[in-house]
């Protein structure tokens, strides 16, 4: 049997099947597509009012997708199937093979958790290297052969999809904001000790190395400052390799997002401690440099390293001056040291890590937090220790919450002033009423909104009651179900196809699909596994298996 050009395929489409996120069959052309035609529709609609027209723009709608071609002959062709491998097929076997696997993934039972993804291999060879495709839904596929050619089979697909998108742009704002984060605390803290560097020289430029001690302190801080920019190049290197692991994993998992994301940097305490430690570990000797140059006084005067040091500055520069000089230097060496600590500190706090000080030669510990609440002070507040007594029952945690505020503990604290505690527990971060600020992955998702109850506003005490936690959702979805489509102006995708007065016109798969897409519109719900609906007279029973943003899964339902 003759062998086609197995390059071939490396300029066609390929084919992904995935059943519940996961990948069970692929499928390449042979041959690129001699016609490729895609159509980008605009979504747009026109309302008439008595005031004028009203134009809803909301831009790119679905890829039409039309590809059509030929497998050429009866030669045995490469048929690339992405991670799965590969297989050797002749034209009437391509063709019907993939008919075979559209048969497959349209039965009833595949449908619910069935997804299709067509990638342009054009170029490259493979998805990563050329990274444009489409989540698609394949409307018909056609094969057909003519007498002339017995044994050149044709075949056109039909598909519409996602608008392109490519994996740049499935980058989580999360993920980016993590990443710059880390590049960002590298950037800034090397800025910092760069100029700690620079002071260093301008010590043994005025004479430091005759002063054995305090060149001996000079050395360790150079040590320092090589070992913190080490550690936090490879904090900022790793982090990012990790985030974007990550974020491919999120991909590849149907965009599980930021969950994904920040579970990951959890992970890594051993990372961050290294960088921590090494951060403390400057601040240390900063505080020992500027600790000795301000002891120096007149018992340095009369040493011979002291007439050295002197030879170095004019004749009119006094003894004190000199003294002064170092002094200044070991200021500035401390103040940019808590500068790096500072900037450390902020860093290591937004990813969900805050540090408690040791006590009596410990070492400091790296604690993962969940969020983050902010208190203002009262009158019953007004130290560091009643604070951590309040919030945590435990007063020994003071100084934990005076680092995430970088902050020292022997700091005053006034009422009316704000105070960041972050939370240790995450049962507790997810609860509505804490007003704890988190991370996407443990924050509230339900959100707050005006209880509806008898079509009207609930009243409690006298006031408008409030509905929070899983039954906001579940009354935002009732409201979703009990809306007619475009009965909202710019809200065309709010509310359902069939009304209850029209619902016996209506066929099933509508409904279905009208009450899965108004459902997964609502950003809480992160996918719909079953839709149940039942007529009873002139209402509709819908019921409704979903999974929200929390991953918890939930069943849904009403009468509308």
């Amino acid at each position: 049997m003759k062998y086609l050009n197995t390059n071939y395929w490396k300029k066609a489409y390929l084919l992904e099947f995935k059943l519940n996120g996961v990948l069970t069959d692929a499928f390449t052309f042979s041959v690129p597509p001699e016609n490729e035609e895609f159509s980008f529709p605009q979504r747009k609609s026109e309302t008439k009012t008595f005031g004028g027209a009203v134009v809803a723009d909301y831009g790119n709608d679905i890829v039409q997708i039309n590809l059509s071609g030929t497998t050429i002959n009866q030669e045995l062709k490469l048929i690339y199937k992405g991670s799965l491998g590969s297989a050797e097929m002749t034209g009437e076997q391509e063709a019907f093979y993939l008919r075979d696997l559209l048969r497959k993934y349209g039965t009833r039972d595949n449908l619910q958790n069935k997804e299709v993804y067509l990638y342009s291999l054009n170029g490259g060879g493979n998805t990563s290297s050329n990274p444009k495709w489409w989540k698609i839904y394949i409307g018909q596929f056609d094969i057909s052969r003519n007498k002339d050619k017995p044994f050149c089979y044709n075949y056109k697909l039909n598909a519409i999809g996602a608008p392109e998108v490519t994996r740049k742009d499935l980058k989580s704002k999360t993920a980016q904001i993590l990443i710059d984060g880390a590049k960002s605390l590298k950037d800034s803290v090397m800025a910092v000790t760069s100029k700690m560097n620079e002071w260093a020289d301008k010590f043994e430029e005025f004479g430091a190395s005759f002063l054995p001690d305090l060149a001996s302190y000079i050395g360790t801080l150079r040590q320092c400052i090589s070992a913190f920019n080490f550690s936090v190049s490879r904090y900022a290197d790793i982090f990012s390799g990790i985030i974007s692991q990550s974020t491919d994993i999120a991909i590849d998992s149907v965009m599980l997002g930021d969950k994904v994301l920040y579970t990951a940097t959890r992970y890594y305490p051993t990372l961050v401690a290294d960088v921590w430690n090494s951060c403390k570990d400057l601040v240390a000797v900063s505080k020992s440099i500027y600790n000795y140059c301000a002891n120096i006084d007149e018992t340095y005067f009369s040493l011979s390293s002291w007439q050295s040091i002197k030879e170095l500055f004019d004749d009119s520069v006094s003894d004190l001056d000199i003294a002064d000089v170092y002094s200044t230097m070991g200021h500035q060496e401390v103040t940019y040291a808590n500068t790096v600590a500072s900037i450390t500190s902020k860093n290591l706090n937004s990813i969900g890590f805050a540090v408690l000080p040791g006590s009596d030669g410990q070492d400091d510990q790296i604690v993962t937090t969940y969020g983050y609440k902010v208190v203002s002070l009262t009158d019953a507040e007004s130290s560091w220790d009643q604070l951590a007594y309040d919030y945590y029952g435990d007063s020994s945690l003071s100084s934990l919450i005076a680092t995430y505020n970088n902050l020292p503990t022997d700091q005053p604290l006034k009422v009316g002033q704000s105070i960041l505690i972050p939370n240790l527990n995450m049962a507790e971060s997810k609860t509505a009423e804490n007003e704890v600020y988190n991370s996407p992955d443990v924050k509230d998702n339900y959100g707050k909104d005006l209880l509806i109850e008898d079509k009207d506003f609930g009243v409690y005490n006298g006031d408008l009651a409030v509905v929070d936690g899983v039954d906001n959702l579940e009354q935002s979805l009732l409201n979703r179900y009990s809306t007619l489509v475009g009965a909202r102006i710019r809200l065309e995708v709010y509310g359902i196809q069939a009304s209850i007065g029209d619902a016996l016109n209506a066929t099933s798969a509508l409904i279905q699909a009208s009450v899965h897409q108004t459902t997964v519109e609502d950003p809480r719900v992160d996918s719909v596994e079953d839709i149940l609906f039942e007529g009873k007279g002139d209402n509709l029973m819908v019921s409704v298996i979903y999974i929200d943003k929390n991953g918890a899964k939930r069943n849904f339902g009403g009468i509308i």
